[in-house]
């Protein structure tokens, strides 16, 4: 085979095998515009007249001593329970049953039950 030949050959075949890379064919543009995100705003401006959802919804109480006194008579009830629940599962005794405490832990641990139960229905 003579050179000519096999460059003409060569030629012909980089000829039909070369061809624009993906990134360089030009695409049709899609039918459909593009998706555009805007920022949000409020739909309606919020004026003096208007009063938020979850104020309306929210009861002020006029009286918080006496939720206090609640809050404060369920928080020493619960300090009770939970102190007779300690010394019963403390209790190493072979007879089994419940197990008190004494009158001093209860008053005390109820006393702080009421304190904290009152601070929470004064919050309230």
């Amino acid at each position: 085979m003579s050179r000519s030949r096999l460059l003409a050959l060569a030629a012909g075949l980089i000829i039909t095998l070369v061809e624009p890379g993906h990134a360089q064919r030009s695409q049709p543009l899609p039918a459909i515009t593009p998706q555009r995100f805007e920022s949000w705003h409020a739909v309606w401006p919020l004026d003096a007249t208007m009063t938020p959802a979850a104020g309306r919804y929210i009861a002020t109480s006029p009286n918080r001593g006496r939720r206090a006194l609640i809050g404060g008579a369920i928080g020493a009830a619960a300090g009770v329970v939970l102190c007779t629940a300690v010394s019963t599962l403390a209790d190493d005794s072979a007879d089994g049953g419940v197990s008190f405490c004494p009158l001093d832990s209860y008053l005390l641990i109820g006393g702080a039950g009421f304190a904290l139960g009152a601070a929470i229905g004064w919050a309230l």
